[in-house]
């Protein structure tokens, strides 16, 4: 989790709020618009001294109630890409996710054979702000 922000949608009587989410293990399919998402936290396995060096932690990974429809692109780098998810749960006062990934069309990413070759075409131009 990156963080969050507060949303609003109305005639919704509680507070909703907006998470921002990295991506950190690549999915065994690409994702596309359209899909539907389940996102899990990763936290550090209890029984993982704190002292660990980070490339031999342990880590579980812990529900956090966002299941939804990934619904467009919002915003695109040279190296990162982030979509929309919309939270279609009931018991989360999440209203969107946004999913930041690594840009790596075909691998973890497949948005359809002429948004591929825009995006293809487009990336040498894109700002390389940061990496995920």
């Amino acid at each position: 989790i990156r963080g969050g922000a507060p949303a609003n949608k109305r005639g919704v009587g509680e507070v909703m709020d907006v998470t921002y989410l990295d991506l950190a293990i690549p999915p065994p399919v690409p994702l596309s618009i359209g899909q539907t998402v389940v996102a899990s936290a990763l936290v550090d396995h209890p029984q993982t001294p704190a002292a660990q060096p980070l490339t031999n932690k342990r880590f579980i990974a812990k529900p956090m109630d966002l299941e939804g429809t990934i619904e467009g692109v919002k915003s695109l780098e040279r190296n990162v890409i982030e979509l929309v998810v919309s939270n279609r749960s009931d018991t989360s006062t999440t209203l969107y996710a946004y999913l930041a990934m690594p840009l790596s069309l075909g691998t973890i990413l497949d948005l359809g054979m002429w948004r591929n070759a825009a995006i293809w075409l487009a990336r040498p131009f894109l700002l390389e702000t940061r990496e995920i």
